[in-house]
């Protein structure tokens, strides 16, 4: 519901208002991360960050929030056009969670994971930027 709601909301703005959505989504499994829209991704770092978010020479670092300054480093950040890129990803993504049967069921997720959805929002008349972050967690 929230992904519907995100692009309602961006469709009902005025029209010098432009959006850029980028998700994430990775699952966090036997105390490592993976990164479920690049599987062969195995290079993911998490570190606690001081919450800058640029580095010393100005430019974005790529990394991605994790809550209370935890930041993952190195997950794939894809853009959607509308709510159906963005639940075509989230659909993408659940295809890679780890699953495995335990006494209550047969399909028990053994794992967490955070679907993140990051926002930018640009007034094209004054230049104003904004950013906006949001980590669904299952």
């Amino acid at each position: 519901r929230i992904v519907r709601d995100v692009f309602k909301r961006m469709a009902e703005a005025q029209p010098e208002t432009e959006f850029i959505v980028r998700v994430s989504y990775v699952e966090i499994y036997m105390e490592k991360i993976l990164d479920l829209l690049n599987p062969t991704n195995r290079s993911l770092g998490i570190f606690h960050d001081s919450g800058e978010e640029e580095d010393a020479g100005g430019s974005n670092t790529g990394y991605l929030p994790f809550g209370g300054g935890v930041r993952i480093k190195g997950a794939a950040e894809l853009c959607c056009h509308n709510e159906a890129d963005a639940l075509t990803l989230l659909a993408r993504g659940n295809a890679y969670r780890k699953l495995s049967s335990n006494d209550m069921s047969t399909n028990s997720n053994r794992s967490h994971s955070v679907f993140m959805i990051r926002l930018e929002q640009k007034d094209t008349d004054t230049g104003i930027s904004r950013s906006s972050r949001m980590l669904l967690v299952d």
